[in-house]
């Protein structure tokens, strides 16, 4: 669902060096650094591996993913074909092996996740232990020869908030999102506009102390954006989440440093996770509404 802001970018051409904090995504990826070969003559650092943790918490999703690799060494250089799109990639390797701990620090249940070997993720279905809006999660990860890792959230209660959009005209969408008084909430409205075979998106980020006598107005993107594409749209649409804090940071600034395209001219964009001793995120969010316009 979020995996589009979370995906990873392309390789950039021989000779160039890039470090960045990615988001690989094979429904949720996650964030590394990556290097192409150095310039001759060129000495890299070498910095530790670290153990990388991407984890989103739903109180509704029968299944939690928990995807943990490990960063490489900026002196590593590996890339390999995507299986996808037969583009370049970075390699991560995931960390199969690795003891994964996940809790919940409201009830005080503890679980040992299972590593599932055909999603090549750490798995937790809700018979075993569900996600319940307004607890306090933590996954902790060992792994051998790398620092332990401990990531912590907080599931969004699905307090009420209503979406509603009106299309103005051919590349003007306007949203009214209706929120109740109470404690500061962080939101992102998902814009999709499917021109098959392509679904163009676009992302809204705003908090409740926006509102104005219990309403945030907003003008949409994507319709604009993709106007220049002359296929028909099939399909548009608008979902609006809720993030904890450290979630909400995550997003924007994965979406802000994969809007740079690798420009050396643009300002630098650190991803910013919560993920100690480590990279990545275990945040919390929430799927409050949706509206399909067409």
């Amino acid at each position: 669902m979020l995996a589009r802001v979370l995906s990873p970018r392309r390789a950039a051409r021989p000779q160039r060096i890039r470090i960045g904090l990615l988001a690989a995504a094979a429904v949720f990826g996650c964030v590394s650094c990556e290097l192409e070969m150095p310039a001759k003559g060129y000495s890299v650092p070498n910095i530790p591996e670290r153990i990388t943790v991407n984890a989103y918490l739903r109180r509704s999703d029968s299944i939690t993913k928990i995807y943990v690799s490990r960063s490489r060494s900026l002196n590593y250089n590996n890339w390999v074909p995507d299986r996808k799109d037969n583009e370049r990639r970075f390699e991560f390797i995931p960390l199969g092996n690795s003891e994964v701990t996940l809790e919940d620090l409201t009830s005080g249940q503890s679980l040992r996740v299972v590593y599932d070997t055909m999603l090549r993720r750490f798995t937790v279905r809700d018979t075993a232990m569900p996600i319940v809006a307004g607890h306090e999660y933590r996954i902790s990860v060992n792994a051998n020869g790398l620092p332990s890792v401990v990531g912590q959230c907080r599931v969004p209660v699905v307090a009420p908030a209503s979406l509603k959009a009106h299309r103005r005209s051919e590349t003007r969408v306007e949203y009214n999102v209706t929120i109740p008084p109470g404690p500061k909430r962080l939101f992102m409205i998902r814009e999709a506009v499917e021109r098959f075979p392509i679904t163009h998106y676009e992302e809204l980020f705003f908090t409740s102390v926006q509102a104005v006598d219990g309403m945030v107005e907003l003008v949409g993107r994507a319709l604009a954006e993709s106007s220049g594409d002359p296929t028909p749209i099939s399909r548009m649409s608008a979902t609006l989440y809720e993030f904890d804090e450290a979630m909400y940071e995550y997003v924007i600034s994965v979406l802000t440093q994969s809007s740079t395209h690798d420009n050396p001219f643009a300002t630098p964009a650190i991803v910013k996770g919560n993920v100690r001793n480590g990279f990545g995120i275990v945040g919390g969010y929430a799927l409050v509404d949706s509206v399909r316009l067409q």
